[in-house]
């Protein structure tokens, strides 16, 4: 009799103790132009998302519409290029990760009027911060891998790691990130940038001539695509950084640019190097090397000249440097290596690029510009600097 009651006293501890183990629920991402794009099942169907850490979560009009829902509010929402853009917002009943075991009821979504390229990536809408302040968020980058979990628990990694939110982030993922001695900037986490920093304009200023912090060369050309649709034309400069420091992730021999935007964005290059865990209650985020002893030198390429395909067209959307006089944002891209161009895909030159510029190396391209017809090389390269 002693026994059995023994046997049933560690029968129903064992119970417990797996009615106490945490929901958890892992979704795998895809990486498109540097996009984490993910399934979520809305209201019992499955449609592709992108995350976006630093965006609002929001809908295609065009989708709410085949789907019948209506408006409830308006919001005013800010964008990448710092547009100000009034959009309606609905309430969605059920949204849950594919395998059931996370679910959000009645979210807040924003109606997007213009795509903003949404659709490239065969997404219908955008999973923002606003929609995990209860959860705690892991992004792992080797197995691309996106792991949910509620936050009534911290998540057990090293405070080594820890970075916190700017007490003024308002629970965005906005956090500090060291550029030069004794001087820290803040930087938004977002996953729907592409590069590891996007510096703020008016943070170079802070930085610009200090240890070693260098102006490589000027530019003036178009801004990214933001929710409002918009490109916005702008001066930038493409920065030089010898040394970074993302808690205790080190970084060297950075090339950045400026941007006029509301923060400087940290963005998915950070996953390249370590796996990133959000804790949205404690307003914490961890950065987890893969190779913790490593310093990191980011191995970008460049070109002088950026393109971008508008109504079919191919045309020039930046110009850096001196060396490219009479050429503008808006011209047109006639030839390539001396073979005249035919209508080009928008979405697939975001997602996969140009293909007659990817065959080799250097292209030729010629350009109508207001000047007449100009030949410029096209060339993504490496860019040194003196530290």
């Amino acid at each position: 009799m002693v026994r059995r009651l023994f046997a049933s006293v560690i029968l129903c501890l064992c119970c417990l103790a797996a009615q106490a183990q945490p929901v958890v629920s892992t979704v795998p991402y895809r990486l498109v132009a540097g996009k984490l794009v993910l399934d979520m099942a809305v209201d019992g169907t499955t449609y592709s998302f992108v995350l976006d850490t630093g965006g609002q979560t929001s809908f295609l009009k065009s989708f709410a519409d085949r789907l019948g829902w209506t408006a409830t509010d308006t919001l005013i929402a800010v964008d990448a290029n710092n547009e100000t853009i009034a959009l309606a917002r609905v309430a969605v009943s059920r949204m849950a990760t594919p395998d059931g075991k996370i679910v959000f009821s009645d979210v807040p979504a924003l109606l997007l009027e213009q795509d903003a390229g949404l659709s490239c990536f065969g997404a219908v809408g955008i999973i923002g911060s606003d929609m995990l302040g209860n959860m705690i968020l892991s992004i792992d980058g080797e197995s691309r891998t996106v792991t949910l979990a509620p936050g009534d628990a911290a998540p057990a990694i090293s405070l080594r790691r820890l970075i916190e939110f700017d007490a003024a982030a308002g629970g965005m993922p906005i956090i500090p990130f060291q550029v030069v001695p004794g001087i820290t900037l803040n930087a938004l986490f977002d996953t729907g940038s592409p590069q590891l920093l996007s510096l703020r304009a008016q943070d170079y200023q802070r930085i610009g001539g200090r240890a070693g912090v260098q102006c490589l060369s000027r530019s003036y050309g178009e801004s990214n695509i933001g929710i409002s649709g918009q490109r916005q034309e702008e001066e930038a400069m493409r920065v030089g950084i010898p040394a970074l420091s993302v808690g205790s992730v080190k970084f060297e021999s950075v090339v950045t640019t400026t941007a006029e935007a509301p923060v400087s964005l940290l963005g998915t290059e950070l996953l390249t190097y370590g796996r990133i865990t959000i804790d949205y209650p404690r307003r914490r985020l961890y950065y987890e090397a893969y190779r913790p002893d490593e310093t990191h030198r980011p191995e970008g390429r460049y070109a002088d000249v950026e393109l971008t395909v508008k109504e079919g067209h191919l045309v020039v959307a930046r110009v850096w440097g001196e060396g490219y006089e009479g050429i503008a944002p808006g011209d047109r891209v006639v030839a390539i290596n001396g073979k005249p161009v035919d209508t080009f895909d928008f979405c697939e030159s975001i997602t996969q690029g140009i293909p007659a510029l990817k065959k080799k190396k250097k292209s030729r391209l010629t350009i109508d510009s207001q000047a007449g017809e100009k030949t410029v090389i096209y060339e993504r390269k490496s860019i040194r600097f003196n530290r």
